[in-house]
């Protein structure tokens, strides 16, 4: 699987967000932001689009940034 022409992923400067990053394999990820989802924690499409990860291994990285109130 590749990801080319991929914008870099988004970390808030704003101290009041916290940028969650998640790195692992396309199928875990997508299991990870689908329980996330379903807890109501985060939906789907906040999170960022795969990037491969810099080990160049099979696994790739996501991010969501959130607000801390």
């Amino acid at each position: 699987m590749t990801y080319n022409n991929v914008a870099p992923i988004q970390i808030n400067p704003d101290p009041r967000y916290l940028t969650i990053v998640v790195i692992g394999t396309p199928e875990h990820i997508d299991r990870y932001k689908r329980e996330q989802h379903l807890r109501g924690y985060a939906k789907i499409y906040e999170w960022s689009k795969p990037q491969p990860a810099p080990d160049r291994s099979e696994k790739v990285i996501v991010a969501l940034n959130r607000i801390m109130s």
